[in-house]
């Protein structure tokens, strides 16, 4: 489970960044900055539980990995429509992308550590 941690840790950073770069002065951006911040929390906690190796982090991960989504063609799109648009719009899209290259890591070491409990019959 300590295979999490980076992937985690990589994500909280990033998504700690793109939320320190919002103006927060509108209502749009407010609420994406309390997503980051969200974010940010839950993916702390989980590397925190994966570093103590709690029976809950792979659960919660899957959860994280998609509330924030995984890359997807969508984004392999995306990336070559902004690769026109100029460095800062690349620059911003990369972190973005690889925000999401974490929580794609972070998905699969946690799918392979669900454990399907026995149930009575």
């Amino acid at each position: 489970m300590r295979t999490l941690i980076p992937a985690e840790i990589g994500s909280a950073l990033m998504y700690g960044y793109l939320g320190a770069s919002l103006p927060w002065n509108s209502a749009f951006a407010v609420t994406q900055g309390l997503y980051f911040v969200a974010v940010v929390i839950v993916a702390t906690i989980v590397s925190a539980g994966a570093w103590r190796r709690r029976p809950w982090v792979p659960k919660l991960a899957v959860l994280l990995a998609a509330w924030c989504g995984i890359p997807t063609l969508a984004t392999l799109a995306g990336i070559i429509r902004g690769w026109n648009q100029g460095p800062a719009v690349v620059l911003s899209f990369s972190i973005v992308v690889a925000t999401g290259l974490c929580q794609l890591i972070a998905l699969l070491v946690a799918l392979q550590h669900l454990q399907a409990r026995d149930t009575p019959t």
